[in-house]
């Protein structure tokens, strides 16, 4: 019983850990969002902003992704509803990183 707890609070604490990651994620990708919209109206972005926002957000993705794995080193891989959905993330992930590429290549950023 002691270990079951002891397995939980540690499977727990990866899911905080994991929801810290996804949240900045998110903040990332937001950032992103704004600087892609300033971009396409006219507005100028320095591209060592745009940059370094796709280094953060490549930076986040490689966390969700160990932080993935610890959790599923930890719990399994039994997905239980209500859990997250790594794949959806992926897709959205790769989405806006294809979005980020074809708005440098229409602005003829490096």
């Amino acid at each position: 019983m002691t270990q079951e707890r002891s397995h939980q609070a540690e499977a727990s604490l990866e899911r905080r850990k994991l929801d810290e990651v996804i949240e900045m994620f998110d903040s990332v990708t937001e950032t992103l969002a704004e600087l892609v919209h300033d971009m396409q109206s006219g507005k100028p972005v320095p591209p060592r902003q745009i940059r370094a926002q796709i280094a953060d957000l490549q930076s986040a993705y490689f966390s969700i992704k160990k932080a993935e794995e610890a959790f599923h080193d930890k719990t399994g891989n039994v997905q239980r509803e209500g859990d997250i959905d790594f794949d959806a993330i992926r897709t959205e992930i790769g989405r806006k990183l294809d979005k980020l590429r074809a708005a440098r290549d229409a602005g003829g950023l490096s």
